[in-house]
């Protein structure tokens, strides 16, 4: 496949440039303005402890509607409102640090990577249907069945959950003592620095995909692949 891949290319000299200036031009104009910020955000309030302590608060409800610990709405808030690929990138994260089981995880990501608003209001809305309002609706559309897909999720694997921590703790405590095991001694400025070189390198990985497929896409269409 990969092979066929470099042959079309060389078969597709132009119009494989093209496309990769195009995906090149939509990673630069949309993608990396509109989620840099919020994948920076994102992981200074990580290294702060900042998503264990809001986690430690939602514990109650999301572990009772979705069968995840309270850090996975942190996942879903962040799916919901920045869109590809931070659901994922913060579950798999949460999954790396011991937050999640395998089983949570794979609850979790089943409906917390989603589409984000910018796209699906912006892109598709105003500008495909020319209607703000259908991207609204779309978007709405959404938000109710990932939720639908997390609450059908919750049955998943439910043998597999581990011990609860029966203590008694007050909420608020118990957030304070998540949030300052999970930042340690790191000082603000490191926590920073790192924050913005990781969300760096999420967004060139993303910018690199987009390109790929963008070559591959226009490759199959010029084969008329997809008018098979």
């Amino acid at each position: 496949m990969v092979a066929g891949l470099n042959a079309a290319v060389i078969l597709f000299p132009r119009e494989s440039l093209e496309a990769a200036k195009g995906g090149l031009t939509l990673w630069l104009n949309n993608v990396l303005p509109s989620l840099l910020p919020f994948a920076a955000g994102v992981n200074i309030l990580t290294g702060l402890g900042v998503v264990r302590f809001i986690g430690a608060l939602l514990e109650p409800v999301t572990r009772s509607v979705f069968r995840v610990p309270g850090s996975g709405g942190v996942a879903v808030a962040a799916g919901f409102m920045s869109g590809y690929p931070m659901g994922a990138k913060i579950t798999a994260e949460l999954r790396a640090d011991g937050s999640l089981t395998a089983a949570q995880a794979q609850r979790l990501i089943s409906f917390s990577n989603t589409s984000g608003p910018l796209f699906i209001i912006g892109a598709v809305g105003a500008g495909m249907f020319g209607d703000p309002l259908a991207g609204y609706l779309l978007y709405t559309a959404q938000i109710l069945g990932a939720l639908t897909v997390g609450l059908c999720f919750r049955f998943y694997k439910s043998k597999e959950e581990p011990p609860r921590d029966t203590r008694k703790k007050k909420l608020l405590t118990h957030a304070f003592d998540e949030m300052s095991r999970a930042r340690g001694v790191k000082g603000f400025g490191e926590v920073l620095g790192s924050s913005v070189m990781k969300a760096m390198e999420t967004m060139l990985l993303v910018g690199g995909f987009i390109i790929l497929f963008s070559v591959v896409t226009r490759i199959l269409g010029e084969l008329r692949v997809f008018s098979l």
